[in-house]
């Protein structure tokens, strides 16, 4: 397992997103589209049986967390597929959470109309 980067971290690693109405639907339509890259990505390893292993950056298995099968080369299509199985159910929840946040503005709004009359 190769040592942890040395150094501050990404710029934007850790980094909280406060969902808005203005940023929620560029948010929601990229975590849709990793989303879909990650079906696609899925279908096609399914498709191929096994995704060869670069041999520059073995180290980008460990960074994944995927199973490295020494034997072939390989990362084993299973193993694959459950990676890409955690980060659907991630991106799943993301989006669910930006939909959350959106209702919750939108309820606000509405009480805030009832209460207070319609700002127009």
């Amino acid at each position: 397992m190769p040592p942890p980067p040395v150094g501050p971290p990404a710029p934007g690693s850790g980094t909280n997103i406060h969902v808005t109405p203005e940023n929620a639907p560029k948010l929601k339509a990229t975590f849709e589209q990793a989303r879909d890259e990650m079906w696609a990505a899925k279908r096609a390893a399914l498709k191929i049986g096994e995704i060869p292993v670069p041999d520059t950056n073995p180290g980008m298995i460990v960074a994944v967390n995927w199973q490295h099968s020494k034997a072939t080369g390989a990362i084993t299509v299973g193993s694959f597929e459950r990676f890409a199985d955690s980060m659907i159910v991630q991106l799943d929840g993301l989006i669910a959470q930006i939909d959350r946040s959106m209702a919750d503005y939108a309820n606000r709004d509405r009480a805030h109309a009832k209460t207070y009359g319609a700002v127009g």
